[in-house]
């Protein structure tokens, strides 16, 4: 089975060796061998008597052997008699490879911004201009959600055709040089925002460069039903300053109208919406949302871990929310879209707020999973009061 979906696999080769030693699926064919059926099952008989090692790939090129760093591989944990293979559960994973970091492209993209993209998601991103004096702080760092795009906003800036720079992070050390073009236009200011959000959610704005001290003094935002003004705050400002979340006294369901004037926001570059931005935002009405009200009771496991990652799963198998949780408890999920959900609780072994694959040279397991047995049906308007109740 695949060890954090718990699926069937079919055709995955299990393979039975009566030499021991580690590197054996390396460099050795097995002495027996049988694919998976379309259940993930699969039957060994007759086997001589003696002990063997058990290794089953999901392979990429077919030569039995584990060659290659995109197959899937599981083992079992002890070397067994043929007697005690009948109820064997093998648990499928792909090894994560070490990290090897580098940069994929850099570029000064418009006056002031320097972007990095990675090959890989940075841990500690650190940067030192090179052969330049610089007041500091002289820039605003923004890391896109995956971790693997950096924009530098470089402030006071002038006078400089080329850059070099010295990029750390926890694996990388690299000197980039840039060309500054000259040619290069500042653009105004743009504004962008979702059309619709969630009852008790914030309006967030995103911005085409990092604020300079925002205000809201020409932002208006009106009732589409009666016209009545609310009352607008700023509630947070991102770390790279580019995204801004306003609050405001709305009603699940009802409509606003918001005209953000010219001059409204300015950057640091002295860029300003220079444009009348009005445009209607929906508050999604609460009768056609609903919350998952979770009682889990992990009391009755005999194997336990002190951190735990719970995931709540759409009908397409992504995570959309995630908590992390130190056992027992009750647990909320709330304004969900109407839709087919399940949920899938991670044993947090090593406390990193993540499922970690296993190493089969190291001779570690996956983070044990435990997948919700059955389908969690949403109505619109319809809260689900679920008991999960684990065992081993």
């Amino acid at each position: 089975i695949d060890a954090f979906s718990h699926q069937a696999i079919e055709g995955a080769v299990v393979m039975l060796y009566q030499d021991h030693y580690d590197s054996i699926p390396y460099k050795e064919l097995p002495v027996y061998l049988k694919k998976t059926d379309s259940s993930g099952n699969f039957y060994l008989n007759y086997l001589k008597a003696g002990t063997y090692k058990v290794i089953v790939l999901k392979e990429v090129n077919n030569n039995y052997l584990f060659d290659n760093p995109d197959e899937q591989i599981g083992f079992c944990d002890n070397i067994i008699l043929p007697k005690d293979s009948g109820n064997l559960t093998l648990q499928l994973f792909t090894e994560e490879q070490p990290r090897k970091q580098y940069i994929v492209s850099s570029s000064y993209v418009s006056p002031g911004l320097l972007r990095f993209v990675f090959n890989e998601p940075v841990l500690d991103f650190k940067i030192d201009l090179l052969g330049v004096k610089w007041k500091k702080p002289w820039s605003i760092i923004d890391i896109n959600s995956l971790r693997d795009t950096v924009d530098c906003w470089l402030t006071g800036l002038s006078g400089f055709d080329k850059l070099s720079a010295l990029v750390y992070d926890s694996l990388l050390i690299d000197t980039v040089q840039f060309v500054i073009n000259p040619d290069t236009i500042v653009n105004e200011l743009r504004i962008k925002h979702a059309s619709k959000i969630r009852p008790f959610d914030s309006l967030k704005l995103v911005f085409s460069e990092p604020l300079l001290d925002p205000v809201i003094d020409n932002l208006r935002l009106i009732s589409a039903e009666d016209s009545s003004e609310m009352s607008v705050q700023i509630h947070k400002i991102s770390k790279g300053q580019r995204k801004l979340w306003l609050g405001f006294d709305y009603k699940d369901g009802k409509d606003y109208i918001l005209s953000i004037f010219p001059g409204c926001f300015t950057s640091i570059y002295k860029s300003t919406n220079t444009d009348t931005l009005i445009t209607k935002i929906s508050v999604k009405p609460l009768n056609k949302l609903a919350d998952i009200n979770l009682e889990l009771n992990l009391d009755s496991l005999k194997v336990i871990a002190n951190k735990y990652v719970l995931q709540l799963i759409n009908s397409k198998q992504e995570v959309t929310e995630q908590q992390f949780i130190d056992g027992s408890g009750t647990y909320h999920f709330t304004y969900l879209n109407a839709g087919n959900y399940s949920l899938a609780l991670i044993f947090d072994s090593n406390e990193n707020n993540k499922w970690d694959t296993g190493s089969y040279l190291k001779n570690i397991q996956p983070e044990r999973v435990i997948i919700y047995d059955g389908k969690i049906e949403m109505e619109a308007g319809w809260d689900v009061e679920l008991k999960w109740n684990l065992k081993d």
